[in-house]
């Protein structure tokens, strides 16, 4: 069995979603693939992990679960001077990969998160004698930064740096660079990923349940791919011009503004989300059922609404199973995985 722990350099650099992409290229090669998380660094049981759920029900990984919740509880216990046995936590991950010619360990949002409870990803990683692929989300040249400190951090077991969310039109000279750099630094480097617009999506469903809204209508349409916002305010001019700027589109906007919502309705609209916890009207209803388009009701207002999207997109962006395929796709092509994909038995 191989191990290979994921870290991220920091939160929403897209662990995860790399995870996903590997299970599937190993399971592509013939071979057995498990997951498992490590923990939740937050007070969600174990069994309610939205990593492994996801794993586990939309890819059929056998054995995906997590094994600790991190969050405040957890904490105040240890820095009261509770012992925390990470053993279960340990022996869960063996057991997820006990059958598997590899199995994925998904660690911490950055370097240290785990630590006080010995679950860091240098931890992990000694524990179950593995490899570790740490992922940065690209926001600049500065990234070589948190790529060296992972280098310092991991030291040998480093199996390579990932750096995700490149721009195409920045791709060839920041590959180019990063490789040289790396190289210099003797910093073990897989690859890097563009920036994909097409997998900067969510459902419809994914979107209510991060907003705690609820879908008044047109249910059957709650797996709808969302790729694109936009915000229905001030308009100067034909509203329904202006929304059909964009395709595929979920429009925010207040309850109280059935003239927006009715002028959404008109063009490519995935669903709307009505703020400030107001019924819709029932016109517009009516219209949106006809148009099989889902209303999500939320309390926030327009502006927590979009708060909140934002913190959703860089955790969810490939968390549609119809994205997998392709984000494995983009993996294969543009990272180096000879240590992974290597026909079992041949690799470390």
């Amino acid at each position: 069995m191989q191990s290979i722990v994921i870290v991220s350099t920091r939160p929403g650099a897209g662990k995860t979603a790399l995870a996903a992409a590997l299970v599937e290229l190993v399971r592509r090669d013939g071979r057995t693939a498990g997951y498992f998380k490590a923990f939740e660094a937050n007070d969600i049981p174990p069994a309610a992990s939205p990593d492994a759920r996801f794993m586990g029900t939309m890819l059929g990984v056998a054995d995906a679960a997590a094994g600790a919740s991190l969050g405040g509880t957890a904490l105040l216990g240890v820095l009261d001077g509770q012992p925390f046995d990470r053993t279960a936590v340990i022996e869960a991950a063996r057991r997820a990969g006990a059958t598997k010619d590899v199995v994925f360990v998904e660690g911490g949002s950055t370097l240290s998160e785990g630590l006080a409870c010995g679950l860091s990803a240098p931890e992990l990683a000694e524990a179950l004698d593995a490899k570790v692929i740490a992922i940065a989300r690209y926001e600049g040249e500065a990234i070589v930064d948190e790529a060296l400190a992972a280098r310092n951090v991991v030291g040998d077991r480093l199996l390579g740096v990932v750096v995700n969310g490149v721009p195409r039109g920045r791709w060839d000279a920041t590959v180019r660079r990063l490789r040289s750099f790396f190289q210099a630094r003797e910093v073990p480097f897989l690859g890097a990923l563009p920036f994909e617009e097409t997998l900067a999506a969510v459902t419809v469903q994914q979107l209510a349940d991060h907003l705690g809204g609820q879908i008044m209508n047109s249910a059957d349409r709650a797996s709808e791919i969302v790729e694109n916002f936009m915000v229905g305010t001030v308009v100067l001019g034909k509203a329904s011009d202006y929304f059909r700027r964009m395709s595929r589109k979920a429009v925010i906007a207040h309850g109280s503004r059935p003239d927006m919502h009715l002028a959404a309705l008109e063009t490519d609209t995935r669903c709307l989300v009505l703020a400030g916890n107001i019924v819709p009207n029932p016109i517009v209803l009516a219209r949106a059922e006809e148009e099989d388009v889902p209303i999500i009701m939320v309390k926030q207002d327009t502006l927590a609404v979009l708060e909140q999207i934002e913190e959703l997109f860089p955790t969810a962006r490939f968390a549609v199973p119809a994205n997998v395929p392709l984000l494995a796709d983009l993996v294969a092509a543009n990272l180096d995985l000879g240590a992974i994909r290597a026909p079992a038995g041949a690799a470390s």
